[in-house]
């Protein structure tokens, strides 16, 4: 049996929820290993407020994570 959520009257509404990702591509470095560079950024907000809801924010480029 696993673990189950039936309380439902205990939620709290949220206003927003954000969801988001990285990815990264593998780099070899000289001494065999690897690192792992960012290499994009995206992020949805969704919101019961119109002007918030379902707003994509994606970034490539040069330092994704600064």
């Amino acid at each position: 049996m696993g673990i189950k959520f039936n309380k439902y009257h205990f939620q709290f509404e949220v206003p927003f929820a954000i969801y988001a990702d990285f990815e990264s591509f593998l780099q070899t470095n000289d001494d065999d290993s690897d690192t792992h560079v960012p290499s994009v950024f995206c992020m949805v907000t969704t919101s019961r407020f119109e002007d918030y809801d379902y707003k994509l924010h994606c970034y490539t480029g040069e330092n994704v994570l600064g």
